[in-house]
């Protein structure tokens, strides 16, 4: 099926069904014809479900930002302007659905500053007692502001948590708004 120049890869997809019938299921899987998944279900990684997510859930996220993202970059050989344009537009992307949909806890917040920290300074694991140069959170200030504007993570996730809340506000009959009364 194709819509928009976007091709729908069935056997990759699953449809979940929230407060439908059995008739109603089967008709819409026999349309899309894709399997039909249950709630709770993971999504890029991460589980999707009503409950708070636990540390184990986190840390997958954590370990694909740090290693798998920075093992081909060469920290030692780039600019800064290149090294700032990598943390925002890669290591602080990398988070980016997870902080849409759930509330960062303070644990990973640390835990990914510290990993983009240390690619900022291009420090490795053997640069122990190494001093920053620059507070963090100077680093994540607007350029205006005499900063070097990384995206700071825990205003990020305020905002984009508050994009749920105005999508409740504005719409109220909204799928956004039924799964905010559900939570």
């Amino acid at each position: 099926m194709r819509w928009a120049r976007l091709t729908i890869i069935f056997q990759k997809s699953s449809a979940i069904f929230l407060r439908s019938t059995n008739l109603t299921s089967l008709i819409i899987k026999g349309i899309l014809r894709c399997p039909r998944s249950t709630f709770p279900f993971t999504y890029l990684g991460l589980p999707i479900r009503l409950e708070t997510l636990s540390r184990r859930d986190w840390v997958p996220l954590i370990e694909k930002m740090g290693k798998k993202k920075l093992e081909g970059w060469k920290g030692k050989a780039l600019s800064l302007r290149v090294i700032i344009t990598l943390l925002n537009a890669s290591l602080s992307a990398s988070p980016l659905y997870s902080l849409f949909l759930f509330e960062l806890p303070k644990w990973v917040e640390l835990c990914t500053d510290k990993i983009r920290l240390r690619f900022l300074w291009r420090m490795n694991s053997s640069h122990r007692g190494r001093y920053n140069l620059v507070r963090w959170e100077k680093v994540c200030c607007l350029k205006e502001e005499d900063g070097l504007g990384v995206i700071n993570l825990r205003n990020m996730n305020k905002s984009l948590l508050s994009k749920w809340w105005w999508k409740f506000v504005s719409k109220p009959k909204s799928l956004a708004a039924s799964i905010c009364l559900c939570k």
